[in-house]
């Protein structure tokens, strides 16, 4: 089994001036080391603290890309063992590699500034510019007869339907909305889609979060000491371990 790598060896290295936000910037990184085999497979990833140190991100942003990362099939993380990475897609790993490779050189050849290639693709550039010049002038020119025929031969209108309401319900927040911005909060849980909603709550809202598993000792003592607020997860609440940790926390929330 592979061992537990670093960052500079794999050749991920946080940029502070990139355009990318620091969550963002590190998840593609991350999945481009992985899938081209920078990162081999069950390799074990730096801990949140120690990667987090080598990066010079704090170790929530870390913490987010983790599980990110998680959910996408990039790693898995167990409790005392650490993250541990997969492959999922190595020849579209290299077909990224080529095409950006490509943008970049272009940008350079033609004088072109390359951050803004970059943007310009996440932003969906390849939306038809506006038309101008003559070409917007003969499309004037036709349009004022076929407005005027619709305004001779106008059908009757059709009832407005009132908009759809989307299906799916939007997930109560994780933080309790009278939280401070600033203030200490601990999470214990095992979910990973809860982890990452509270992770990206608490960056929004300037909270300090820490995130436990149930059956964590130690770290849940750790946890329960410095946090003004502990929250736990639905699938903690039955755990006997968290349950008497959790006892001398100095206030705790069950999610519903």
């Amino acid at each position: 089994m592979p061992a537990r790598v670093n960052f500079g060896d794999a050749g991920v290295a946080f940029d502070a001036d990139g355009a990318l936000a620091p969550a963002a910037q590190l998840i593609a990184k991350l999945r481009l080391a992985i899938d081209s085999g920078a990162i081999p497979e069950g390799a074990t990833l730096p801990s949140i603290r120690t990667g987090a140190a080598e990066l010079g991100v704090h170790s929530n942003t870390l913490r987010k890309v983790y599980a990110v990362l998680e959910t996408q099939g990039y790693a898995t993380t167990r409790h005392g063992s650490g993250t541990v990475a997969h492959v999922r897609d190595a020849a579209g790993a290299d077909a990224v590699r080529r095409i950006a490779e490509g943008a970049l050189a272009s940008a350079r050849d033609t004088g072109a500034d390359a951050q803004l290639v970059a943007l310009a693709i996440l932003s969906g550039a390849e939306a038809a510019p506006a038309k101008r010049g003559s070409a917007a002038k003969r499309e004037g020119a036709t349009a004022k007869p076929r407005r005027a025929a619709a305004r001779t031969a106008a059908p009757p209108r059709a009832a407005v339907k009132p908009p759809t309401r989307p299906s799916g319900r939007t997930p109560a927040p994780v933080l309790p909305p009278d939280i401070r911005r600033g203030a200490h909060v601990g999470l214990v849980t095992n979910d990973d889609a809860l982890t990452a909603r509270a992770l990206a709550e608490a960056e929004r809202r300037g909270v300090r979060l820490r995130v436990a598993g149930p059956g964590d000792n130690q770290t849940l003592g750790d946890l329960v000491w410095g946090c003004e607020l502990v929250i736990v997860g639905r699938d903690a609440r039955d755990d006997e371990t968290a349950q008497r940790v959790l006892r001398s926390a100095r206030d705790v929330l069950e999610l519903a």
